[in-house]
């Protein structure tokens, strides 16, 4: 009795007609921009249907804003305790400032401090209250809890678990980081229920996510997961913004978005290291089929061609038993790592290279005593959320963690030809790289071009000191603190010596670790405009005393850069995702810059056989973007736009 349009117009009425009857005003008592406001507003809504929601919002665009609304709206509308769980350097650096400068009444602990405490939640000394006296718990950064085997993602269930019932937000531009698993991971935590989902068209979440991961990357499309992202997340984007609030403000000034341009960087290993990456991959065996040796139907290839990883993988000699897969695992992934350093830097190999024979060297005088240490650690490290080979083979060696077995149980001969082979290996590797320094290595070469051509940019293009200064500030990233000091080495010297990056002598600041003074002097003596305070003239009370800051990770999330425009990737890491996180650094509301600039160095290409990497991150990407969208992050792989709000109009 009703025509297609008017069962259409019914659809939509049963679908969102509650949405259009709700009050989409806001108190604004944080200052928020429109598209903030009604991010809060979209928040409210899912959290009223399943007691929480993702804010997947770009980095950069205020997310913490977003939640600082709505856990204003609780902590003082409704009188709830809340809690916020973040990284210890945002714990410190960003949550308890806004908290404090906002008086919201809010706890906040670390990842590692909800770990530690939650035995003893609520008593004298602990770091939080008694767990049902929460009623919103915030976690920042929630990508770092997408492995659910992992201690801290127990203790999170286990704070959700409670008695009461919590609306749970979880805060992440980069949701899906490895694959679709890490999504099904995060709404866990909102609901455990399989079935959460079956009123829109999804009995059973993990077969809807299953059924997108198997498909291909070319047949992966956002439409394979609309239906639950639509109902959970809230995802904008800068295109996004710009046309549904093109008069968007923040404090009275005119948002502007700076236009992303990647570049790429590459260089040659061949000429300063021949015949090294032939070695290396015979070394690692490439050409044995890796599920056929983690099976066990093969043995590695003979002792003294390539590595057999006998060190950590004893069980493989152990008479009667059958191999320790967590064994296998790691092995496999201390050669990854072992890619990974040669990738950042020769220094970076070596190092990792004398720990691993010295490793060897215990192992073999254990043996030589009557035992074979299996240790501990190798089981630990598997379902750790450590990826530091440096770390793995640290606590190998650490006698509090270790355990040691007979070696009457072991084939001891075989044993210990196969370490003793294993560490000559090494060995040999580590001698073929020592003649390697700054002076003559590649990379360094192409970041000297790469800093030289900012430099003249910066004097041809900037106007005034300020300006010129701004233009020509780099926030260089590296996977490894290693690296980070080979750079600063190297940096020290060519700045002394070469007129071009004259500008950057006495300029240049490391920070790798988490020490937190040594962190907060390098981001405000690097942007003090931007990270700092500022006095009642507008003045930074910092002084600006670098313009190269070089980083690992620990400045990838939760500071405010976007005083720099360029950003220099000096090793690619394998989650594509810790580049949004770095990018976002200054890609940021309030940039100077109508052009921000980020060069990645991609691996030598006879490296890149054994890496793969390109092809990884390809990937990788592509099912980030078809769950949440991706920004720029490299050169050839283009931006995908995934929003999941209402447009300004609809609202």
């Amino acid at each position: 009795p009703h025509n297609p349009w008017q069962v259409f117009l019914r659809m939509l009425l049963e679908q969102y007609g509650a949405e259009l009857l709700e009050d989409t005003r806001t108190d604004n008592e944080l200052g928020l921009a429109q598209f903030q406001v009604d991010g809060v507003w979209r928040a409210k809504r899912i959290l009223a249907r399943y007691r929480g929601v993702i804010v997947a919002d770009e980095v950069g665009l205020g997310k913490t804003y977003v939640a600082g609304e709505l856990i204003r709206e609780a902590a003082i509308e409704r009188r709830q305790k809340v809690l916020v769980v973040a990284p210890a350097t945002l714990r410190d650096g960003t949550w308890r400032p806004f908290l404090t400068s906002n008086n919201l009444p809010a706890d906040v602990v670390s990842y590692e401090e909800l770990t530690r405490d939650l035995e003893r939640a609520g008593t004298a000394g602990a770091s939080f209250q008694a767990l049902d006296s929460y009623a919103m718990v915030v976690v920042d950064e929630a990508h770092n809890l997408r492995n659910s085997s992992t201690q801290r993602a127990d203790a999170l269930r286990e704070l959700l678990g409670g008695r009461v019932a919590k609306d749970v937000i979880l805060l992440s531009a980069t949701p899906v980081n490895n694959s679709l698993t890490d999504l099904q991971t995060l709404i866990s935590y909102i609901t455990p229920s399989d079935s959460q989902f079956a009123d829109i068209g999804v009995p059973s979440l993990k077969d809807y996510i299953a059924s997108a991961q198997a498909l291909s990357v070319d047949e992966l499309s956002s439409h394979h997961l609309f239906e639950v992202l639509d109902a959970i997340a809230v995802r904008r984007t800068r295109t996004f913004i710009k046309e549904q609030y093109p008069n968007a403000q923040v404090n009275g000034k005119q948002i502007v978005f700076p236009q992303v341009r990647p570049h790429r960087v590459d260089h040659d290993l061949t000429e300063v290291l021949p015949g090294l990456l032939d070695d290396f991959a015979v070394a690692l065996g490439v050409d044995v089929p890796a599920d056929a040796v983690e099976a066990g139907d093969i043995a590695p290839r003979n002792a003294g061609e390539s590595l057999t990883m006998a060190r950590y993988v004893p069980s493989r000699y152990k008479l009667g038993h059958e191999l320790e897969q967590y064994q296998v695992q790691n092995a496999g992934l201390l050669q990854s790592a072992l890619l990974k350093r040669f990738e950042s830097s020769t220094l970076a190999f070596s190092n990792t290279l004398g720990t691993m024979i010295n490793s060897h060297n215990a192992f073999l005088r254990a043996l030589d005593g009557g035992w074979v240490l299996t240790g501990d650690a190798l089981r630990e490290w598997v379902s750790s959320e450590s990826d530091d080979v440096e770390e793995l083979v640290r606590a190998l060696d650490d006698e509090a963690r270790n355990r040691a077995e007979s070696s009457s149980g072991y084939d001891v001969a075989a044993l210990r030809a196969a370490v003793t082979a294993d560490r000559e290996i090494l060995a040999s590797l580590r001698a073929a790289v020592a003649h390697v320094t700054w002076r003559n290595d590649p990379k360094i070469v192409a970041l000297t071009e790469t800093l030289a051509a900012i430099a003249n940019d910066a004097d041809q293009l900037g106007v005034g000191e300020q300006d010129t200064g701004d233009r020509r500030k780099v926030l260089l990233f590296t996977y490894y603190a290693d690296t980070a000091h080979h750079i600063e080495t190297a940096l020290v010297n060519l700045t002394a010596t070469d007129p071009r990056l004259a500008c950057y002598r006495d300029r240049i600041v490391v920070a790798t670790g988490a020490d937190r003074h040594e962190r907060q002097e390098a981001i405000l003596g690097f942007a003090p405009r931007t990270a700092g305070t500022l006095n009642e003239d507008g003045k930074p009370t910092s002084d600006d005393r670098f313009d190269i800051a070089v980083a690992t990770d620990v400045l990838a999330e939760g500071v405010n850069l976007q005083q720099a425009g360029r950003i220099i990737n000096y090793d690619l890491p394998w989650n594509p995702m810790r580049l949004v996180q770095r990018h976002g650094r200054i890609d940021r509301i309030g940039s100077p810059h109508a052009y921000i600039d980020l060069h990645s160095f991609f691996p030598s290409k006879d490296l890149d056989r054994l890496l793969a990497l390109e092809e990884r991150l390809t990937k990788k990407l592509h099912l980030a973007a078809a769950a949440f969208g991706t920004s720029t992050v490299l050169p050839g792989i283009d931006a995908v736009e995934r929003v999941l709000s209402e447009r300004s109009a609809e609202i």
